[in-house]
């Protein structure tokens, strides 16, 4: 895997077309992610929101994501739990802008398949 940053994540973004971005827990050696609601999330996230309209951006083992620095927690993408979908729409701006407005569901709400579907839309 790629080591991501917020410069590719954000290079990553469509200037003209809505975008998905996917915060989600690293996968462990064992193959599955660290956080148990990134466990459950994934199979949904992966029903419910097209590849080519989205990002998954890893946030790194639980030890890397618990830091107060871990750069998915600072500004623009401000996640402070996962898993978190970001919805960043079209618009004026440039994209750090544009994510760092951006409307998002976290944990238990994209379980939540009512939500979810309202927030995909």
């Amino acid at each position: 895997m790629t080591e991501q940053t917020p410069e590719s994540v954000l290079a990553g973004v469509p200037a003209d077309e809505r975008h998905f971005l996917i915060f989600i827990a690293s996968h462990e050696e064992r193959g599955r992610p660290w956080c148990r609601d990134c466990e459950a999330a994934e199979p949904i996230i992966a029903k419910s929101v097209k590849p080519q309209e989205s990002t998954v951006v890893w946030v790194g083992s639980r030890e890397e994501w618990n830091k107060d620095d871990n750069v998915w927690r600072q500004a623009p993408f401000n996640v402070y739990r996962v898993p978190t979908i970001l919805k960043v729409e079209p618009g004026t701006g440039t994209v750090s802008e544009r994510v760092s407005i951006a409307r998002k569901v976290v944990e238990a709400e994209i379980l939540e398949g009512k939500v979810l579907r309202a927030f995909l839309a």
